[in-house]
């Protein structure tokens, strides 16, 4: 059982990692636009991760820049640790910013 769970767990994390850098690839390709859907992401190709993976497609770019900490709740894995993500959770949030040009 243990094990089971663990090879679930990396398996979120796996997944987390592929879906920041499919979102951040789309936040580059969509001049800093937050994604709205599965569809938006390349990940899609694969199957849709949403049973390992949670992503808040109702947020907004504004949103992400108003609220700094509003970012470690964006994308995270369904089981697991999401701090492991912060670093790249940051650099997603700084990719927006730079469209917008507002800290």
């Amino acid at each position: 059982m243990y094990w089971q769970e663990r090879r679930k767990t990396e398996l979120c994390y796996d997944l987390t990692e592929n879906v920041i850098i499919d979102t951040r690839q789309f936040i580059i390709s969509n001049h800093g636009q937050w994604p709205r859907a599965w569809g938006d992401l390349i990940s899609k190709r694969e199957g849709i991760p949403s049973r390992y993976v949670i992503v808040r497609f109702d947020l907004s770019s504004k949103e992400l820049l108003d609220s700094p900490d509003m970012i470690f709740t964006a994308i995270r894995p369904v089981l697991g640790d999401p701090k492991r993500f912060k670093a790249d959770l940051e650099d997603l949030r700084e990719q927006i910013r730079q469209y917008y040009g507002r800290r």
